[in-house]
């Protein structure tokens, strides 16, 4: 085998492999039934609800299917208390403001649903917007 051909042999190689990787780097689509409000029979539980951030946000709404289920009081420190009625399963909306912020921020929730074991999930503002977070949290017991 030639140089030129071993060349371009591996460059195959390497493109097959990239192609191969694509769908494992690419976030997932959501299909319009994942992202349609729940029927009125869908299952909904109240839980207690432990929001903690890094720095302390101007202003933080949780927010299910457009419908806000908490926003936390001015003058709160982390961690806020505080209890939700969420469908199931249950992703939250989760939007927060810290402004003149010039790094990412975190927002972490946890939820502590009765008898069972507490769930958690952390997010962060993005790097070039670290004053704004407005993410989705799916959260499942």
């Amino acid at each position: 085998m030639t140089p030129k051909q071993s060349m371009l042999a591996a460059t195959a190689a390497v493109v097959a492999a990239g192609v191969a990787l694509v769908p494992l780097t690419r976030a997932p689509e959501r299909r319009a039934e994942e992202t349609a409000a729940p029927s009125e029979s869908t299952a909904s539980a109240v839980t207690d609800a432990e929001v903690r951030f890094s720095g302390k946000p101007a202003r933080l709404v949780i927010r299910q299917w457009g419908q806000v289920l908490a926003e936390m009081p001015a003058g709160t420190s982390t961690p806020w208390y505080t209890t939700l009625r969420l469908q199931q399963p249950a992703e939250a909306e989760v939007q927060a403001e810290w402004p003149g912020a010039t790094a990412p921020q975190a927002v972490e929730l946890i939820l502590m649903p009765a008898g069972k074991s507490a769930v958690r999930a952390t997010r962060w503002s993005e790097p070039d917007t670290p004053e704004t977070l407005h993410d989705i949290y799916s959260l499942t017991w």
